[in-house]
């Protein structure tokens, strides 16, 4: 399912409101799209009309506004938010945050199923309370890999690996074909 998520592009932007392609300028990159014609759209608040208007503004000046989020199930609202997630962690992006409603039918994603998707109401509020989510531990840990690969230990001058049964193997495979064996020096240790 998640390999059908992928970035708006200018033909999405053309069936989405005006703001989105204005957002997408100035910002860069502000929804996801996704199967039987699901789609998020986030940026941040001072971005997206009417955003200042609810009764639990502002947004928080480290968080970014989840504005629509439009899917026929669970399952792909999930994954929507799943992918402005690891968008916005790239980004160094605290949390994202989203207005929800309690009643049911209404315009905005529905406050249930967004604690559903990890955010906690931030702010209550009997119709439209303001939730959150931290984006510390969601999915951090892609970039921390990726950080590790800079920081990996080197081994100490003089350390080879041991030499294993495989090693031992091909080495002696090698040699009764003919071919050139693995230099000796190459596993030796503990041979």
């Amino acid at each position: 399912m998640a390999r059908h998520v992928r970035e708006l592009t200018a033909a999405d932007l053309a069936r989405l409101p005006d703001w989105v392609a204005q957002a997408s300028a100035d910002w860069g990159p502000c929804g996801f799209t996704g199967p039987d014609g699901a789609y998020v759209l986030y940026a941040p608040a001072h971005l997206v009309p009417g955003a200042a208007a609810h009764p639990t503004s502002p947004v928080s000046p480290d968080a970014v506004l989840l504005a629509e989020l439009q899917a026929p199930d669970a399952a792909v609202r999930k994954h929507l938010v799943q992918a402005v997630a690891r968008s916005l962690v790239r980004r160094e992006i605290a949390a994202v945050e989203a207005f929800g409603d309690t009643r049911a039918g209404g315009v905005l994603p529905a406050a249930e199923e967004l604690q559903a998707l990890g955010f906690a109401v931030l702010r209550p509020h009997a119709t439209t309370p303001r939730l959150r989510m931290e984006l510390a531990g969601t999915v951090r840990w892609e970039v921390d890999l990726a950080a590790l690969g800079s920081r990996a230990v080197k081994p100490a001058l003089g350390w080879r690996p041991a030499a294993t049964r495989a090693t031992r193997l091909v080495r002696s495979a090698s040699a009764i074909r003919g071919l050139h064996p693995l230099p000796a020096e190459v596993g030796d240790r503990g041979a």
